[in-house]
């Protein structure tokens, strides 16, 4: 385990926590998790064998990965915790529905580039309305 990173999400630091080849224990840092803030595993199957996990209290964001991961994959589940985390930070109830976040991690990366260019058409509209002010002046 490697801490190799920090995100800021709303203003908080998220620590990246890093397992190379070590799938045993980033579940292992999982169950621990899991048993020191009650989390009951038996509800939460899906959770028990995991390739990244997001620890709300603190503040970390755990990440398997080896050689036969690939570099997509990788970035897929950075992504969908990422998402558990900013949906916790924003206090959306729902945060942990793993549905939902599943298809909000594969969207970020095409909703950042509609933002850009929706940012580019805001500055193309200010551009375009000084240089109209300077023509009527």
């Amino acid at each position: 385990m490697q801490k190799i990173g920090t995100i800021s999400i709303c203003g908080i630091p998220y620590t990246v926590v890093y397992y190379k080849d070590k799938f045993k224990e980033i579940n292992m840092a999982l169950r621990e998790r899991n048993a020191k803030y009650k989390v009951d595993d038996d509800e939460k199957p899906e959770k028990l064998n995991v390739d990244g996990y997001c620890d709300y209290n603190t503040k970390e964001i755990h990440i398997y990965n080896d050689d036969n991961t690939s570099e997509y994959y990788f970035e897929q589940t950075l992504l969908h915790e990422i998402s558990h985390a900013f949906l916790y930070e924003i206090g959306y109830a729902h945060h942990d529905d793993e549905e939902f976040i599943d298809k909000l991690s594969k969207w970020v990366p095409q909703i950042y580039d509609i933002f850009c260019e929706g940012m580019e058409v805001i500055t193309h509209a200010k551009n375009s309305k000084r240089s109209q002010s300077k023509k009527t002046n």
